[in-house]
Formats: structure tokens, C-alpha cells, sequence
């Protein structure tokens, strides 16, 4: 690796150490106002609504798996995607 993959790869880890517990503890706060019910929560310099919605979803491959379709059928509606992801991890 040479010196600027190597800052790129440290800062990216810093960046990561720093975030996750930021997450956290976001989530945690988040947890706290949706426990609240909904509502607009106003801060001095921000503010927060919670939203109470329904959302229906559809298992689709439940729904495939018991009209049985041919392998031929699946085969013309299944797309292939080239995904790169980055893994970070201590050294």
C-alpha cells in the first residue's frame, strides 16, 4: 500500500471510531422522543416530529414460493449487479 492509500484507510478508521458511538447514542435519543408518541419536539436550535404511519409490505418471495414457478420464470425476472463494498477493520 503506498502512503496515500494508507492515510486513506487510517482516516477512514478514525472517521468510524468516531461515528459508531455518535450513532448510538443518537439512536438512543431518537428512541427516547418516538417513546413520546408524535409530536414536534423544538429545541433551541433544532427540532425533531415523530410520525406514527402504518407501512404494509408484501413477502413477494412467500407469494413465488407458493404459486411455484418454473425455474425458467424466475430465471427471466432475476437481474444480476455488480456491488462493490468496503469492509474496515483494525490492524
Amino acid at each position: 500500500m503506498n502512503e496515500t492509500t494508507t492515510a486513506i484507510a487510517d482516516r477512514i478508521g478514525e472517521l468510524d471510531a468516531i461515528i459508531k458511538p455518535l450513532a448510538k447514542e443518537r439512536e438512543a435519543l431518537a428512541a427516547g422522543l418516538k417513546a413520546r408518541g408524535a409530536g414536534r419536539y423544538a429545541g433551541d436550535l433544532w427540532s425533531c416530529t415523530v410520525v406514527e404511519a402504518e407501512r404494509t409490505t408484501t413477502d413477494w418471495r412467500a407469494v413465488a414460493e407458493r404459486l411455484g414457478p418454473s425455474r425458467q420464470l424466475i430465471t427471466a425476472h432475476t437481474t444480476t449487479t455488480p456491488v462493490v463494498t468496503l469492509r474496515v477493520t483494525g490492524v
